[in-house]
């Protein structure tokens, strides 16, 4: 789930358009943690608000894919919020004074208010998630905190072990650094330091955790296959989902496991190249007995369906072209 809220930035006499936020689950330490950061990111405060006098006119936009007219909306008017530079952490800005765009934007730029601002680096600037008032709200002194820290590791490109503590003490991250690269297994961890992810850049493994420190999700990624599991909130380990991506020498096969509450498999959906309207699907009983199996258009049951019943015996029925518009996971 995203949202979105637009904002634009005048640097250096360009106006550049761009999204104010877009919600990203991840904490600060995850974000930065790896020093490959593609972002400028920065503290401003608000000095005043400028109001343009553009003129506002009726815009067409373009077609509803499930509609047949041309929904008509009319643009916001201009805002223009002047701010000045505190200071900059990653990134560089060349001016103490930067006027961003800010019609739309929720919640209002307050004046006198400090804001943490990331921008992607490069042309066509954009805020992401992230950017925020700083001043008087309490988790504010850990972000720069732990800005500042990441910033003296990859500007010094320092070697060794390191942890990352916000201003209550409670640790953040840890991991290490060889000439401010970062190597190994890195730990990140929720405000109450529980483990919030464990992550492997270098063999590309991700391990995600509920907030009662149960496993949520695991991602690993080879040359060949992408693989994600997810898990129990409630059962430890337990495994309720996987999605597998193999690429093959014609193209690639997405798999879709799916099991019951006793972690035993349940289901597959298989696709390959892609392709919705060619899958097959393939149900189990708890026992690990076959249920049913056959050919899906998109969500419907198509050709000649194998059915067993729990003693083995077998039924078969032929859906056609998947007219009957039954759909692949009906007990028909």
């Amino acid at each position: 789930m995203k949202y979105i809220t637009t904002l634009f930035i005048l640097f250096c006499g360009q106006i550049v358009s761009a999204h104010l936020t877009e919600v990203d689950s991840r904490t600060l330490t995850e974000k930065v943690y790896t020093g490959n950061i593609p972002w400028t990111i920065f503290s401003c405060k608000v000095i005043m608000e400028i109001k343009s006098k553009d003129s506002v006119k009726t815009v067409k936009a373009q077609p509803n894919r499930n509609a047949h007219t041309f929904d008509q909306y009319t643009p916001q008017p201009t805002v223009l919020t002047k701010v000045e530079i505190i200071s900059v952490y990653f990134g560089k800005i060349d001016s103490s004074f930067v006027l961003l765009r800010t019609e739309g934007h929720n919640p209002k730029l307050e004046v006198d208010k400090t804001y943490l601002i990331f921008c992607p680096t490069g042309k066509g600037w954009k805020v992401l998630d992230g950017s925020r008032q700083i001043n008087g709200i309490a988790d504010s002194t850990s972000e720069i905190l732990l800005l500042k820290q990441f910033e003296d590791v990859f500007k010094n490109k320092k070697t060794g072990a390191f942890t990352f503590k916000n201003s209550k003490g409670i640790v953040m991250a840890e991991g290490s650094y060889k000439k401010g690269k970062a190597v190994g297994v890195w730990k990140h961890y929720y405000n109450n330091g529980i483990i919030k992810t464990e992550s492997d850049p270098e063999n590309n493994i991700t391990k995600a955790y509920y907030t009662n420190g149960f496993i949520a999700e695991k991602s690993t990624m080879t040359k060949l296959q992408q693989s994600t599991e997810r898990y129990s909130s409630s059962v430890n380990g337990l495994i309720n989902y996987k999605r597998t991506l193999t690429t093959t020498d014609t193209g690639s096969v997405m798999v879709d496991f799916k099991y019951y509450n006793s972690g035993k498999l349940k289901s597959t959906l298989s696709m390959t190249n892609g392709n919705q309207n060619k899958m097959y699907f393939v149900e189990y009983y708890e026992n690990g007995k076959e249920r049913k199996e056959g050919n899906v258009f998109y969500t419907r049951k198509t050709g000649v369906w194998k059915k067993y019943n729990e003693s083995g015996e077998l039924t078969e029925f032929d859906y056609g072209k998947g007219d009957l518009h039954v759909t692949y996971f009906d007990d028909k």
